[in-house]
């Protein structure tokens, strides 16, 4: 039977935690610019639609639901770390993104034309830099687990795959679109966004 406290419960049912709750840094809905929130419904919509001809077999909603939530990661880091200097633990009342209603609504417009394309600029593996140092950051900054890091991994992969895996149009940051690249053009290249790669690669990165 567990011991309960004078001041308070039993200590068998206090949970007992070393992890220091960071502030979020993911982007929120209202600070969406118009570009990305039209660019993340056009990443759910495709990865869900089965295509005539198509290739790989549409995903789940909640598979599709976790590539925007990541995403949503992705492009907050971008914002509030590369591009505002954010350290990534500090709890932030200035800044572009990282500030109160007001400062939100500032920012939104600010970054009008944000895109996924901002983060991953390409399919090579000098494109893949960014979101490398993302995950990076996640491991040496936030301190995720192991289990996390595979999750924004592979949902990274997913991404950069809808952005450039694939012969038709996509979306980019203006609203317009541009040709993608084949996948046959992502094959032979040394990509660190690769679903084998583990933190030691990354490290020699």
């Amino acid at each position: 039977m567990a011991s309960t406290t004078r001041d308070g419960p039993a200590l068998s049912h206090v949970r007992v935690s070393a992890r220091k709750r960071l502030p979020p840094y993911s982007l929120r809905e209202d600070q969406l610019p118009a570009s990305l929130a039209a660019e993340l419904v056009k990443l759910r919509r495709d990865v869900t639609s089965r295509r005539v001809g198509g290739g790989k077999a549409p995903v789940r909603q909640t598979t599709a639901d976790n590539y925007v939530v990541v995403a949503k990661y992705l492009m907050g880091w971008y914002v509030h770390v590369k591009l505002d200097g954010w350290d990534g633990v500090t709890p932030a009342t200035v800044g572009k993104c990282v500030g109160g209603e007001k400062e939100a609504a500032t920012a939104t417009s600010s970054l009008e034309g944000l895109s996924l394309r901002d983060a991953i600029p390409n399919a090579t593996a000098e494109g893949a830099g960014l979101a490398i140092e993302y995950l990076q950051w996640l491991c040496d900054v936030r301190g995720i687990a192991p289990k996390t890091e595979d999750f924004q991994l592979r949902s990274l992969i997913a991404i950069a795959k809808w952005l450039y895996g694939r012969g038709e149009a996509v979306v980019d940051g203006g609203g317009g679109s541009t040709n993608g690249m084949h996948s046959s053009r992502l094959a032979p290249i040394p990509t660190p966004l690769s679903p084998h790669m583990t933190l030691p690669h990354l490290h020699a990165q």
